[in-house]
């Protein structure tokens, strides 16, 4: 029985009784090149070990950007024009960021590229009404980090939206700004992170002016819902 002693070509074992012969079959070392040295849009990579033998197990480690995922590896022949053969060396992933191969009788080259990951957009109703979440491929419900996201609000019949929230998934106080468009229109700049939009809707209700015969007053809003603020003006 052989033990390795190191990385270096060594090993050992214990003599029998009868006499022995050593056979020893050499491979020629196959060099792995990581293409643009590693440094990719949206993150980098590296090669673990960056030469070996035919059929040695080969592990590609991805250190992405925030807000960026694998979208594709290849394995191309270094010694035949980049052809890909990819389906040839066995690719496997590993984890999200980690993948193996196993490597040819040839040098390569590796290339991997990399896209911008899509994150969750959960939305919850409180009350009468819906609404509608809106990217550049409206309607959606995902989107990516840095795209603008549309909410609108659709109330119901003398129901209002009286408060909207965005927020980090998991946690209601890690709050997304949002922009106001328009009447029942915000948004905001997706994160890294999948998101909640929380959307509440109450019932309008009448506000009646008391006639006075020594004073006169003004109100600005004659429907409201519960929670508002109405502004009573002398006149």
């Amino acid at each position: 029985k052989l033990t390795e002693v190191t990385k270096n070509n060594k090993w050992t074992f214990v003599v029998p009784e009868d006499d022995v012969k050593i056979k020893m079959t050499f491979k020629e070392v196959k060099n792995i090149v990581p293409e643009g040295s590693g440094i990719i849009p949206g993150g980098s990579f590296s090669v673990t070990p960056k030469n070996a033998i035919e059929d040695e197990l080969i592990y590609i480690n991805i250190n992405p950007d925030e807000g960026y995922e694998v979208d594709y590896i290849k394995i191309l022949d270094k010694d035949d024009d980049d052809k890909d053969i990819t389906d040839d060396v066995d690719l496997k992933k590993v984890t999200d960021t980690k993948y193996s191969f196993n490597m040819p009788d040839t040098n390569v080259n590796i290339k991997v590229v990399m896209r911008k990951k899509n994150y969750n957009i959960e939305t919850i109703i409180e009350g009468l009404g819906s609404i509608t979440i809106a990217t550049v491929s409206s309607p959606a419900s995902s989107a990516v980090m840095g795209q603008k996201v549309t909410v609108i609000g659709f109330p119901d019949t003398d129901q209002a939206l009286s408060s909207l929230i965005v927020y980090e998934e998991g946690k209601e106080t890690a709050k997304i700004d949002l922009t106001k468009e328009d009447d029942n229109i915000y948004s905001f700049t997706m994160i890294a992170k999948n998101v909640v939009v929380k959307a509440k809707f109450l019932t309008k209700h009448m506000i009646y002016k008391k006639a006075q015969t020594d004073a006169t007053y003004d109100i600005d809003k004659e429907k409201t819902y519960a929670g508002d603020v109405v502004t009573v003006s002398n006149l």
